[in-house]
């Protein structure tokens, strides 16, 4: 019913802190994207991750559909909503559970910066 949470994320882990979205896709640092190892509490319908920038502005979020009972990965492409890459800086990842009431579970927030970007045209 709505009023409750939804499940906690109990685990999110990124496959790097510091990357560079320059279209020369690599590993580590060198890496064009961020993957986030998530798990869950107990079963959820949705993740949502939402990514603030260092001014405290929500520059994207978006919804993935929780297909594993607990637990799933998922990726940072850089992008803000409108699709352009973000500037290099620093970016707080909030990542929570949604149920089919739209209730959200407690979130796990991780930063990760930005080191180099390619810049859109």
């Amino acid at each position: 019913p709505r009023g409750t949470e939804a499940p906690a994320v109990s685990r999110c882990g990124l496959s790097t802190g510091w990357f560079k979205p320059d279209g020369d896709d690599g590993s580590g640092v060198e890496s064009d994207v961020v993957w986030i190892d998530l798990e869950a509490t107990s079963p959820a319908d949705w993740w949502r991750l939402e990514v603030i920038d260092s001014a405290g502005e929500l520059r994207s979020r978006k919804f993935w559909p929780m297909i594993r009972p607990f637990g799933e990965t998922i990726l940072f492409e850089a992008k803000a909503d409108d699709g352009r890459t973000l500037e290099a800086g620093r970016y707080e990842l909030s990542v929570a559970t949604l149920d089919s009431e739209s209730n959200i579970g407690s979130a796990c927030v991780s930063s990760v910066v930005i080191v180099h970007t390619l810049k859109d045209d």
